[in-house]
């Protein structure tokens, strides 16, 4: 685990120094940090990489430390001034700028020390928060007073109502995105003083945080919420970039916490299923599909139970979308006419559609109950196409 440059600059340790450059890079992250005071190999830095130099011989030898920063291998550069150099040079700003590296000023009576095990210190914190929260989503740890007292130790307390949300990147993402969406979250958790763990993953973030009930607000309001106004805020900096949010139900122990987390990732994972597009879903939000996962977790087979139901429609449909057509009628209660436009088809087709459901294959539409079990199947196959996949 890292933390990035812009919660090392934002350490108490870190007052006296100033930005110069590179603010587009704060969200860079740091995994190690380095003292150099003469910078002669280049080449041996890593990736990810806080260099921290007092800048003897930069002005004799500029455009080796120019190369330097244009290699995009450090997170972060302090450089020291009052040393060997009154100022920064204002080529090292420019190319600083240039490949979004934070170039950072510190002032001479700011110890090496001190800064390297301030940043180091809370690099520990952060591998320390990360382990918490993986331990308590995943329900590694059984004892409830351990983790109260593990969860006392990081700020956390644990005898709160407690909720997990999963936020998911939508399409295609870089790594950069990644670090936006940790920075965002990680700014706006701050700024609401909610005590909160939060992880990077593949595709998104877990974020793990308390909720209150308020007068006539629930704990689900107070989550969704939350996620709406963190997804308001995202979205007005990165309209470019389409974020989904699933939110688990609230708990009070910590030992239900990996609940939480398991119906926050299946908000997130089956929003595409859900006949209404929603940036936001909370797990209640999936009721068809309640019933359908605690069947799949008991080992109840799915393709069984749908192909009992619709597996003609499925087999033999002559290159008609039966399953969707049933679903848009579903959706528009039954309307003929609300359904043909939806369909772009005519209502007559529609109507002749409907009449081969219920003649060729035995599904009568018209009855609730026949009905209910249409739907339930769809939800079965549309759930083990996506577990499938």
């Amino acid at each position: 685990m890292s933390i990035t440059v812009h919660e090392a600059i934002n350490l108490p340790v870190m007052k006296s120094t100033k930005l110069l450059a590179g603010a587009t890079g704060l969200h860079n992250q740091i995994n190690w940090v380095t003292i150099v005071e003469v910078i002669e190999d280049i080449n041996r830095f890593q990736q990810g990489e806080f260099l921290i130099t007092t800048g003897y011989g930069l002005n004799e030898n500029s455009l080796h430390f120019q190369k330097l920063l244009a290699m995009k291998r450090l997170s972060g550069i302090a450089i020291y001034s009052g040393f060997y150099l009154k100022e920064i040079p204002q080529i090292f700003l420019a190319l600083a700028n240039k490949h979004h590296l934070p170039l950072i000023e510190l002032p001479t009576e700011l110890n090496f020390s001190t800064v390297t095990k301030s940043i180091l210190q809370e690099i520990l914190h952060k591998q320390m928060e990360t382990t918490f929260l993986e331990d308590l989503i995943n329900n590694y740890v059984h004892s409830s007073a351990i983790l109260h007292e593990r969860g006392k130790k990081l700020g956390i307390n644990l005898s709160l109502s407690q909720v997990v949300l999963q936020i998911k990147l939508d399409n295609e993402f870089s790594q950069e995105h990644l670090d936006l969406l940790y920075h965002h979250f990680f700014r706006m958790m701050e700024l609401k003083e909610r005590q909160f763990l939060l992880r990077t993953g593949l595709d998104g973030l877990t974020l793990l945080t308390e909720v209150h009930s308020e007068k006539r607000k629930s704990l689900k309001q107070d989550s969704l919420d939350l996620a709406e106004e963190i997804l308001l805020k995202w979205k007005e900096k990165n309209p470019q970039i389409s974020i989904i949010i699933g939110i688990g139900k609230s708990y009070d122990t910590p030992n239900q916490l990996s609940e939480s987390a398991k119906e926050a990732k299946y908000a997130v994972d089956l929003a595409n299923l859900l006949s209404t597009k929603k940036e936001i879903i909370h797990y209640d939000d999936l009721a068809t599909f309640h019933l359908l996962l605690q069947m799949k977790e008991l080992g109840i087979s799915l393709k069984q139970f749908y192909e009992e139901q619709i597996g003609e429609l499925l087999s033999n449909n002559k290159g008609i979308d039966y399953i969707h057509t049933l679903e848009v009628y579903f959706q528009q209660n039954l309307n003929l006419q609300s359904t043909a436009e939806k369909l772009f088809i005519h209502r007559h087709t529609l109507k002749y559609r409907l009449q081969q459901i219920e003649n060729r294959f035995g599904l009568n539409t018209g009855s609730v109950d026949e009905r209910l079990k249409i739907q339930l199947a769809i939800a079965a196959y549309k759930l083990e196409k996506y577990f499938s996949s």
